[in-house]
């Protein structure tokens, strides 16, 4: 429940159909000038955003550890490599959060050859703190923001309708180069017989932003889930579920995305495994969409972004379990340790490391720092080593 102007109402009517709250959010607005969350009391604070006349609710910046563990605007930040970037890169204001993408989307004369975003740092690897945000960066934080990293819901299957809902509704609020993200950003929507009319049409104008005008060529940025790679003449055809329009690449781009995202291209991953993409995308003269950088995410089948087959079964676990956890995101940082899950149903909360490379000295290094580190905080963990049945859970 939150609190608007004086009045109790349902956070998931609100997000349904915001429009019919439309007298509520400009009074709370124009009064107290935010709006309450109840999870606990005393009540925190929540910013009210409003863009072409539809208004929308968020965390107040710095405040997502303070509500409740089951609060939809609860946030671990310090769970996350956001905190990798300087204070310019990713901007909360009143309006939105604004974001400092390292690949431009318009390009002006001499900048032609200015087309990729450098691959991630790997763990393990020094990062010094960044300035600007990668694909990858740019992918995990729509993700966070959303809520989709987080698993709240026992019993309830999420779909890519609940994606795209979720994220739509961070997409609005949200910046990149100083451009709306709506206006750069074509988010794959579910598709829908009844839809598809309207779909295309929505397509066709995305589309017909991109290419060249005078001096200035424009890029834009697609987010959906790959269906299908295969090999064409020219290079590599990337079909989209949902989509009918496919994308197309080169085979050195390709090469570089399926080194920098192992786990999403392994053959180990589980059949129901998913790979969501973050494309940025050029119009060629004959029409095609040409991916000039991705960013590939791994998730299971419930969306949960995963690391690696190993983290895509124990994700699974979780789910099956009932429990409610968070999935921390590395975003572009390198050495930080960051568990690969945390139970946010018991208290203290419990971090859930998964082991899956034995024999590698660096690795086994590795491993010993997060328990060093786990030891220093005080902070409870459960280990699996892969090969080993997996854990029972606490209760």
């Amino acid at each position: 429940m939150v609190e608007l102007a004086g009045q109790r109402v349902a956070l998931a009517s609100l997000r349904r159909v915001p429009e019919r709250f439309s007298r509520l959010f400009a009074a709370a607005k124009a009064n107290a000038g935010y709006g309450l969350c109840l999870c606990i009391d005393p009540p925190l604070r929540l910013v009210i955003r409003a863009r072409k006349g539809r208004y929308h609710l968020a965390g107040w910046p710095g405040e997502g550890d303070k509500h409740a563990a089951g609060c939809d605007f609860h946030k671990i930040m310090q769970l996350s490599g956001r905190s990798s970037y300087t204070a310019g890169a990713i901007e909360e204001t009143e309006q939105g959060t604004r974001v400092r993408l390292a690949i431009p989307l318009h390009l002006g004369p001499g900048r032609m050859a200015v087309a990729r975003t450098p691959p991630p740092t790997s763990e393990g690897v020094p990062s010094a703190t960044r300035r600007s945000v990668g694909l990858l960066g740019m992918l995990h934080l729509v993700w966070q923001e959303a809520g989709l990293s987080e698993w709240r819901e026992p019993g309830r299957r999420r779909t890519w309708s609940d994606c795209h809902q979720a994220l739509h509704r961070e997409v609005v609020t949200c910046a990149v180069n100083d451009l709306p993200l709506s206006a750069v950003l074509y988010l794959v929507p579910p598709y829908r017989p009844e839809n598809a009319s309207a779909t295309m049409q929505a397509f066709d104008r995305f589309c017909g932003e991109l290419g060249t005008r005078g001096r200035t060529t424009r890029r834009g940025m697609i987010l959906g889930e790959i269906k299908l790679i295969e090999p064409t003449t020219y290079g590599h055809r990337i079909a989209l579920r949902h989509q009918r329009t496919a994308l197309f690449t080169d085979a050195q781009l390709l090469g570089r995305v399926r080194q920098s995202y192992r786990a999403a291209f392994s053959a180990a991953i589980p059949e129901q495994s998913r790979r969501i993409v973050l494309a940025v995308v050029e119009r060629t003269d004959r029409g095609y969409l040409r991916a000039v950088d991705m960013a590939v995410m791994l998730t299971n089948a419930q969306y949960l972004p995963a690391e690696s087959s190993h983290e895509v079964r124990m994700a699974d676990h979780l789910v099956a379990a009932g429990r409610a956890f968070i999935k921390p995101l590395r975003y572009e940082a390198g050495t930080a340790v960051f568990p690969d899950f945390v139970l946010i149903d018991v208290e203290p909360r419990l971090c859930v490391e998964v082991y899956g490379v034995r024999g590698m000295q660096a690795y086994e290094e590795r491993k010993r720092d997060k328990r060093a580190y786990y030891a220093a905080a005080g902070m409870p963990v459960l280990e699996w080593e892969v090969g080993e049945p997996l854990p029972d859970l606490p209760g």
